[in-house]
């Protein structure tokens, strides 16, 4: 038996996906002895699964990595040494992840840079040799030394010269990645895009960052007047009429099959369009990697504005931030023991009045942490589908309902999100007979407010915060329509709310809008109305904790305070996590940080009406 770096970390990769995804079965760590690895679970006689399956064979099934010589015992045997399992760090670069080839090499390469000397791999058994055509430099072997012990395999790497070797290709750096086929003006573009989650992956995993300004380009950091329109999942309006509203438009990237249909629903040209791009009245993600879009329009984009794209890395990483902003238990900084942890307290309060959220967030969080910081980096920021709040949302309303809404509440969860990381209020899509306002409704309000009480149906207290606003909804040249109509902070809304509880300045403020849209446009036929809504409280007070009933709809005699979901749940955690547990340590010390944090500003969900009738 050949003791491996590669085996030691699929032995604790195994070992961590079990105690996440049961976490209702105590284990005792992992252990090795000689060559053999061993999970010490001291009830594995009785123990099954969530499904009832016994947990020794669903493990060797479902959850070990084939290959790996790794068992469950019941009891140790006689001089088994202890295992720590994986740091943060080490999560977060993905050491002990079974890779395949593209990915081992695409990881080597991102440490080594595109410049290193050109190399082949050999397999062995037990190891892989890195074949150079020619002796490295000792900053090019210490370099290449840095890189194996990121990836945790220095070990089981070994390094060898062969003269023969045939001479690399031009551009080999570029041609054995995945960016093979890109354009040489998008190439910079991507290479950027990647470097950037290379240098921040370890900081976004593993430290406590919570701020999405330190991933957006300047241009998406001026103020909160923007909306987003996920195009992924359906069509957009005229553009008119978020002109009319919105100093800045952002869209998803159409798909590259669907570019055509795109324009024609916004109704206006690809030269018009790119030039509101010059302008920076419209914008775009790139949620997807790039090649399921037309990679001409993005270039066309690029052209007009290079700061006008957010690609799909720097996407993820300011969704992450702003995620753990308002729903800190998502993305927690530890590592997989740690975070077991906080699932045993989940679990001890679930027999409480509130234990149902705690089932949820538990059920969840063992689901998903496990596979964490490899869905980011293989799927970027499309991973949050997984890890976002949208299983919450759909757990909640199947325990209220009886049905399941998982691929609704899914893709509005993402869409919700990835809008409060850009600052924007999000337009919910319309396919057909179906409207994606309730659920992005629900998802907005559980990432801004619940009453301190937790209300299981927080979306009932999503409020109208602007109401009948006149937006363009005709042919005009649309060029005029960006010039005359230059948009509006929602922080200027905010602030004229809070100075007067906002009864007569937001009426006046909504009545100078539409006298401006009535005189541009004559014709009534020819505008739409829209609503607003966020959870009033957090809008018009982002640092207050109590608001007063009469703005969040009925509720008992008195004030109730409106904190984001994941925010309540860190709050009803230090009630009830033991102060005197020593391994809690670092955990309490998190959870209260969390806790005096400031409550974050509410997601903004905007509701387009149909046109007005005469």
């Amino acid at each position: 038996m050949i003791d491996s770096d590669f085996i030691l970390g699929y032995a604790k990769c195994s070992y961590e996906r079990l105690i996440l995804s049961q976490s209702h079965i105590r284990f005792n760590g992992l252990w090795k002895l000689d060559y053999k690895f061993y999970i010490h679970c001291q009830s594995l006689d009785q123990a099954c699964t969530d499904s009832g399956i016994p947990l020794g064979e669903w493990f060797h099934t479902n959850i070990r990595i084939i290959g790996c010589p790794i068992s469950l015992v019941s009891t140790l045997p006689e001089g088994a040494q202890r295992i720590p399992a994986r740091t943060p760090e080490q999560l977060s670069v993905l050491q002990g992840y079974p890779l395949n080839a593209d990915e081992f090499h695409g990881a080597l390469r991102s440490y080594l840079g595109k410049s290193f000397p050109h190399y082949i791999t050999r397999e062995e058994p037990g190891y892989i040799e890195l074949v150079f055509s020619s002796q490295l430099t000792d900053d090019e072997s210490l370099l290449a030394e840095l890189a194996l012990a990121q990836l945790g395999v220095e070990n089981s790497v070994k390094i060898s010269i062969d003269e023969s070797l045939p001479k690399p290709p031009i551009n080999h750096g570029v041609l054995t990645s995945k960016n093979r086929g890109l354009s040489n003006f998008l190439l910079p573009f991507i290479e950027e895009d990647d470097d950037l989650w290379m240098t921040s992956r370890v900081d976004i995993f593993a430290t406590d960052k919570s701020n999405p300004d330190e991933y957006l380009p300047e241009q998406f950091k001026s103020g909160s007047g923007a909306c987003f329109i996920n195009t992924t999942i359906g069509h957009p309006k005229n553009i008119r009429c978020y002109l009319t509203l919105y100093n800045r438009v952002i869209f998803a990237l159409p798909n590259i099959n669907n570019y055509l249909d795109f324009l024609a629903s916004l109704q206006t040209s690809l030269d018009d369009l790119i030039e509101l791009v010059a302008k920076k009245r419209v914008y775009f993600i790139a949620p997807n990697e790039y090649k399921f879009y037309s990679q001409t329009f993005m270039e066309r984009i690029l052209e007009a504005n290079p700061e006008a794209i957010i690609f799909t890395r720097r996407l993820s990483l300011a969704t992450i931030a702003d995620s753990r902003k308002r729903t800190p238990i998502l993305y927690p900084p530890f590592g997989n023991e740690e975070r077991r942890q906080i699932l045993d307290s989940l679990r001890a309060i679930e027999s409480e009045k509130f234990g149902d959220l705690a089932q949820c967030f538990r059920q969840h969080l063992g689901q998903t942490w496990a596979e964490l910081e490899y869905s980011f980096d293989k799927q970027a920021a499309f991973a949050s589908i997984h890890h976002g709040i949208g299983r919450i949302a759909n757990s909640l309303l199947l325990q209220k309902t009886g049905s399941d809404h998982f691929i609704e509440t899914s893709h509005a969860a993402i869409s919700v999100e990835w809008a409060a990381a850009l600052g924007a209020t999000y337009f919910p899509v319309e396919i057909a007979d179906y409207s994606e306002f309730h659920h992005a409704s629900l998802c907005a309000s559980i990432l801004s407010g619940v009453n301190n009480n937790y209300d299981l149906m927080p979306a009932s207290h999503l409020s109208v915060f602007l109401n009948d606003i006149l937006m363009i909804d005709n042919d005009a040249p649309v060029l005029e329509v960006a010039d005359v109509f230059t948009g509006f902070d929602l922080t200027d809304a905010r602030s004229l709310y809070s100075k007067t509880n906002g009864i007569v300045d937001l009426n006046d403020f909504i009545k100078s809008l539409n006298t401006k849209v009535r005189h541009y446009e004559k014709s009534v036929q020819k505008t739409r109305s829209a609503d607003v809504l966020g959870i009033i409280g957090s809008v018009i007070a982002p640092t207050a904790s109590i608001i007063g009933p009469n703005l969040i709809g009925p509720t008992a005699a008195g004030a109730a305070a409106l904190i984001p979901i994941g925010a309540w749940l860190v709050n009803h955690l230090l009630q009830n996590i033991d102060a005197g547990n020593v391994k809690m340590g670092g955990i309490l010390t998190w959870l209260r940080a969390k806790h005096h944090q400031t409550t974050p500003d509410a997601v903004l969900v905007s509701r387009l009406r149909g046109r007005i009738d005469t």
